[in-house]
């Protein structure tokens, strides 16, 4: 076999030795308890657990999330944190995470895309892996070296784990009234109006009086 061949082969069982492992494991994802927008799409209010799998080796992540329009041409890619697009939004970013673990989160009032009626929170994750050097993992079958003697090195990527379309939240119902309440001033406006109306009788009938002794 010659050195295109032994590349091409040690690539294809990289590929596949990833895809078993991934394969083994639940994927990644973000459940969604609340994800709504006020009436003039300002604030938002959101509630959802984010479930990180990932994670192999070394490697820490940072729970972050985003909004965006909901529209066709926007979807959460992962790495909404750090373009330049100003129609996308950070509105979350939780503690740093060692391995794979769930985070939660429970936002209420937060400044979302102002005016935006259709609008889509994205649940992200920033990881961190210390992976070897994949250029010298390449080249080693060819200069016949030993991929595990190659050294490591830092890679930072964005990942999608979920997503939700904000909603209009529900109206607040009013507060409720103290027991009897309502019955009380009922009361006293009827008491009002009968005093009223005593006094009117009362002049009435001493009007009448004084004009019998005149």
């Amino acid at each position: 076999m010659d050195r295109r061949g032994r590349l091409l082969a040690v690539l294809l069982g990289t590929a596949l030795a990833a895809l078993l492992v991934a394969s083994s494991a639940a994927a990644s994802s973000a459940q969604f308890t609340r994800a709504y927008f006020n009436s003039d799409y300002s604030r938002g209010s959101f509630a959802f657990t984010e479930t990180f799998t990932d994670c192999s080796g070394t490697c820490t992540w940072l729970p972050i999330a985003t909004v965006q329009p909901s529209l066709p041409s926007y979807s959460c890619r992962g790495d909404e944190w750090d373009d330049s697009d100003p129609n996308t939004k950070v509105v979350w970013t939780g503690a740093n995470q060692t391995g794979n673990s769930t985070v939660s989160a429970d936002l209420t009032d937060v400044p979302i895309l102002t005016g935006q009626s259709g609008q889509r929170i994205c649940v992200s994750a920033v990881r961190q892996m210390q992976v070897r050097d994949p250029v010298c993992v390449a080249q080693a079958p060819i200069l016949g070296m030993d991929p595990s003697t190659c050294p490591f090195v830092s890679r930072i990527s964005g990942l999608a784990v979920g997503s939700a379309i904000l909603t209009l939240a529900p109206a607040t119902p009013p507060p409720p009234t103290t027991g009897g309440g309502d019955a009380c001033s009922e009361a006293k406006a009827a008491l009002t109006k009968a005093k009223a109306k005593l006094k009117k009788l009362k002049a009435k009938k001493a009007s009448s009086a004084a004009l019998k002794r005149a």
